[in-house]
């Protein structure tokens, strides 16, 4: 039951994102849409695609389960050496991000293309953050 609800609010919240964008697009204000929302941040805040990055690591690229080969093929030979999870790569993800925030907001960091943060977070969202769990017992 609980699944059905997930996915209920997933498309509800989806669609409700999707309808505010549709409107706020036909709206004349320009630089107003999440898309040049998020551009905006992602350019002046790295920590804004850093965390989509590793939100995406972790829904996308689960670990290896019960020896099945559930990642893309070319990043399996990256996975191999890790091996299964360890602790201290959650640890070691906060750290990164807490150190990347603090770099962000203080204007440490120069200007950048989001699509690096973003790309670097996908790995760092795998190994730190990563989706394993079998079953919920019951």
């Amino acid at each position: 039951m609980t699944k059905l609800i997930t996915i209920g609010v997933i498309a509800v919240v989806t669609a409700l994102l999707i309808g505010y964008d549709i409107y706020i697009l036909i709206e004349p204000t320009p630089g107003d849409t999440l898309s040049e929302v998020f551009l905006a941040w992602g350019e002046r805040y790295p920590i804004v695609p850093w965390l989509w990055g590793g939100l995406v690591g972790h829904l996308f690229w689960p670990m290896l389960l019960l020896g099945r080969n559930v990642l893309p093929v070319p990043f399996t030979a990256i996975t191999v050496p890790f091996g299964d999870y360890k602790p201290w790569a959650l640890a070691a993800l906060i750290l990164a991000t807490v150190v990347l925030a603090v770099l962000s907001f203080t204007g440490i960091l120069p200007t950048m293309n989001p699509v690096i943060p973003l790309l670097a977070a996908i790995p760092a969202g795998h190994w730190g953050w990563p989706q394993t769990r079998k079953h919920k017992s019951g």
